[in-house]
């Protein structure tokens, strides 16, 4: 069997879950599938990215040069429209939406139809909206099974930006994109035979649009990386050290964060510290000496296993969240809002602490750092669920499985 794995963002470096999943579905869901793969790129891949794919068995790389501009920077910088005349056409298009007009060019799509065409390949994976927009009535004659693979329900983030990021004056503007864009997704999702959740509450929602099941391939984590260490006693002269990671280019964390910092942790005693961690954490521009933000570190690991609580104040957005998985593997209680948490499986003062509100959160926190015994039990019950239903060999197995299946 052959597989052509088209992502939006080259998968090396791992520094987005996007890449983290791209990575790690290639790595542990390939098994002896013959696999070609196209890539967008941000920055030129350099050699020892490119060893790293190819340590994997691939050896067939096609890279094309991402879109600098998006929904995400154009609002966070209207201004830049004023400047920049393709961005207003493209942007004010009434028929096509922003995310189409930058990703889909007709020349890539004539390469991968020759690339499929060329090389038999019998299944194509598009990982994300933006390289879904790919898809192929030509392939779909060719009896070439089509993947669409998504990692969020876009749309809605993207009305969830436009109504909480951008200024009023262009609200409306923002929110006629956001509404281009779901009817870009729901056409796609009606398109495509085979379709791929990574929650099952998403996949849900997939079935409602294309009314045909939908595969779900969870986020998973190395458990071998990411090992388990057990948690000391705070001492009376320590202070317990609270963390959340994150990427902050990412708008659900900079809101979440926001929040928590404002309705949990400034009513929180001095004996906590609140550890930060992710690309553009500068951006949150927090101004407290217990509050430490750090854009990048060498080892993750590093601040699971030195931290207290992991925090998740993450309301909005779809899909697994690393951070969470990871965090669980390492030994490193959860403290958390459930509504990302509970699709997930995770059960309330089982594997995590689930709570509704900011005064839940600060209540959960003092009770859950003052009880070593209760923290020891919880990080275990975590770690084995993590092993379970997380683990990415568990989850590459199941890829693997159902790529062969509908390749056949």
């Amino acid at each position: 069997m052959k597989l052509l794995y088209f992502t939006y963002d080259f998968p090396v470096p791992i520094t987005s879950g996007g890449k983290n999943r791209a990575f790690h579905m290639l790595k542990y869901g390939k098994g002896d599938i013959d696999t070609t793969l196209f890539s967008f790129y941000r920055d030129v891949p350099d050699s020892e990215s490119i060893e790293a794919i190819e340590s994997l068995g691939i050896s067939t790389i096609r890279l094309f040069k991402r879109p600098l501009a998006n929904f995400k920077s154009i609002a966070q910088n209207p201004l830049s429209l004023v400047r920049n005349t393709p961005a207003i056409a493209k942007i004010a298009n009434p028929l096509e939406s922003i995310t189409k007009k930058l990703y889909f060019k007709p020349s890539i799509q004539q390469e991968l139809i020759k690339t499929v065409q060329q090389e038999n390949i019998d299944v194509v994976h598009y990982e994300s909206l933006y390289t879904a927009y790919y898809f192929s009535q030509t392939l779909r004659t060719l009896g070439v099974q089509q993947i669409f693979g998504t990692e969020n329900i876009e749309h809605t983030l993207y009305e969830e930006y436009a109504k909480t990021s951008t200024k009023k004056i262009f609200l409306p503007l923002y929110l006629l994109e956001a509404k281009k864009i779901k009817k870009d997704e729901h056409a796609l999702l009606q398109s495509f035979d085979n379709t791929m959740a990574v929650s099952k509450e998403d996949a849900d929602t997939i079935t409602q649009i294309t009314h045909s099941p939908c595969e779900i391939i969870e986020n998973g984590v190395d458990i071998h990386t990411f090992s388990f260490k057990k948690k000391k006693a705070i001492s009376k002269n320590e202070n317990a050290i609270l963390l959340f990671v994150g990427n902050f280019t990412y708008f659900p964390n900079i809101t979440a964060i926001k929040n928590f910092y404002t309705q949990v942790f400034q009513h929180l005693g001095d004996r906590y510290e609140l550890r930060i961690i992710g690309k553009d954490v500068e951006s949150l521009d927090i101004q407290d000496p217990r509050v430490t933000c750090i854009p990048f570190v060498k080892d993750i690991r590093d601040e699971y296993y030195g931290a207290d609580a992991f925090v998740f104040p993450i309301r909005i957005g779809g899909g697994t969240n690393f951070k969470i998985v990871e965090a669980m593997a390492c030994g490193l209680p959860i403290i958390g809002y459930g509504d990302r948490l509970t699709t997930m499986g995770i059960e309330h003062k089982k594997e995590a602490v689930i709570v509704q509100n900011g005064n839940e959160f600060i209540k959960e926190i003092n009770k859950l750092l003052g009880n070593l015994e209760g923290r020891e039990l919880m990080a275990h019950r975590a770690r084995a669920f993590v092993e379970e239903h997380y683990s990415w060999e568990v989850i590459g197995e199941k890829l693997y499985r159902y790529w062969k299946t509908i390749g056949k």
